[in-house]
């Protein structure tokens, strides 16, 4: 019985440094956000095209406003993406049905990136914007899904090992 309590409390710990995790990215202003993400271009720039080194800053420019939008819905994305499997792997400790151990970290997931955006509101160059809140969602569902598939996965392999010895 104290080992599900220690679990839930390392899970329930996790998700709540993921969330200031989320919390510190959006209370960037625009212009440092913006630069963070150009940053990450560039660094992903120079590991896959050898000659991004050698193109003018104009061009290196270019190739990284090109990328920027993209850039900035992935991070969305992959930061639900996290927080989905954190919260699916939290909820999993706690005694629900099925249904509930899918909607309550999908709800928990949505309402905090609702309340994300409203925080980003009030941010100096950030804006609150209802396409973040989808892609946050649908990366939160994703997560959640990924979370959810890989435990029945991983309880198939154990009841067959249980079988097979």
């Amino acid at each position: 019985m104290k080992k599900i309590y220690i679990d839930r409390s390392l899970s329930l710990f996790a998700v709540a440094l993921w969330m200031a995790v989320i919390f510190l990215f959006s209370a960037q202003s625009g212009d440092n956000s913006g630069d963070f993400s150009g940053n990450m271009i560039r660094f992903i720039a120079r590991i896959f095209n050898s000659s991004f080194e050698k193109l003018t800053n104009a061009e290196q420019n270019a190739i990284i406003d090109s990328l920027q939008t993209l850039v900035r819905k992935l991070g969305h994305f992959s930061e639900y993406f996290i927080l989905g499997l954190l919260s699916a792997n939290a909820i999993r400790t706690f005694p629900l049905s099925s249904l509930w151990k899918w909607l309550a970290p999908l709800i928990f997931c949505i309402l905090y990136a609702v309340s994300d955006e409203v925080h980003q509101y009030f941010v100096p160059d950030r804006a609150m914007r209802f396409l973040d809140c989808c892609i946050d969602s649908s990366g939160a569902f994703c997560g959640i899904f990924a979370f959810i598939m890989l435990s029945s996965l991983f309880t198939r392999i154990a009841e067959r090992k249980k079988h097979l010895s």
